[in-house]
């Protein structure tokens, strides 16, 4: 099946026209009216409002049409510097073998584009050659992690990969289970920079950190699979209700106590 056109590459093409009437102004409501991915996600959560009464009433106004113009317009030129920033400050992946003990970093999951994945209806364009995804959750928060973190992967990935978990490595028993986590809770990962695998005792935890307060561990239980807490680096206390995770091994203090440490340095420089 064809994949449905974007949102932004509608935009392109209304503008290319000499000037912007009702039958540009009607196709890009319908548009948002049947794709529920494309108004929740820039910018077609920015049109949607101001285009509702439009495809209600089927009429616009002069001076409706002149104010839809200069949104265009400034939808473009938006998008105009974001590709030119996110070309000139695109992060690096994270290098295997230069990546610190313990590291967790994805595969290359560019396979998984071919699967078709991309433009199902309800849900915003994702893309696996560079995990990358056009929600605002993904453009605001996860845009600036390394292509190959675990950080990248919003709710509407996860949803991708849930679905698909089969067609992961099945050597990658972590990613695996974070992936189950994520389409279970219907939540994307944290959007942290520092992901690492800690073994404790006999079972090992996924934590991830580095920005805000919150560092975030993934401890096992039952069937293999995972459970999320909370530790606040400020308060120096689990932060969810106060309950740690059930076996608080000496190793996982000791590291909570050197990710405090390094973050309440990072403050005192800043």
């Amino acid at each position: 099946m064809q994949n449905p056109i974007g949102t932004l590459e509608l935009i392109r093409q209304l503008a290319e026209v000499e000037e912007l009437g009702e039958d540009q102004a009607m196709q890009l409501a319908a548009h948002l009216n049947n794709d529920d991915g494309a108004r929740h996600t820039w910018p077609g959560n920015m049109l949607f409002d101001f285009l509702v009464n439009v495809y209600e009433d089927g009429n616009m106004r002069g001076y409706e049409l002149e104010a839809l113009a200069r949104i265009v317009e400034g939808v473009l030129i938006q998008a105009n510097g974001m590709a030119a920033e996110a070309a000139e400050n695109e992060p690096e992946p994270i290098d295997p073998g230069e990546a610190p003990d313990g590291a967790l970093v994805l595969p290359d999951l560019t396979y998984l584009d071919d699967l078709g994945l991309n433009g199902r209806p309800g849900l915003p364009d994702v893309f696996f050659s560079n995990l990358q995804c056009d929600c605002l959750d993904w453009q605001t928060s996860r845009r600036k992690i390394a292509p190959n973190s675990p950080g990248r992967i919003c709710r509407h990935m996860a949803k991708h990969l849930y679905d698909n978990r089969n067609e992961l490595p099945t050597s990658r028993v972590n990613l695996r289970a974070l992936v189950f986590w994520a389409g279970e809770t219907q939540r994307g990962l944290p959007p942290q920079p520092e992901w690492r695998l800690l073994p404790v005792s006999d079972e090992t935890l996924i934590v991830a950190w580095g920005t805000g307060k919150a560092c975030w561990v993934y401890a096992p239980v039952k069937g293999g699979k995972l459970e999320l807490f909370s530790y606040d680096l400020g308060e120096n206390q689990w932060s969810l209700y106060n309950r740690p995770p059930q076996h608080q091994h000496e190793d996982l203090l000791a590291f909570l106590d050197e990710v405090t440490k390094a973050s309440d340095s990072i403050a005192v420089a800043a």
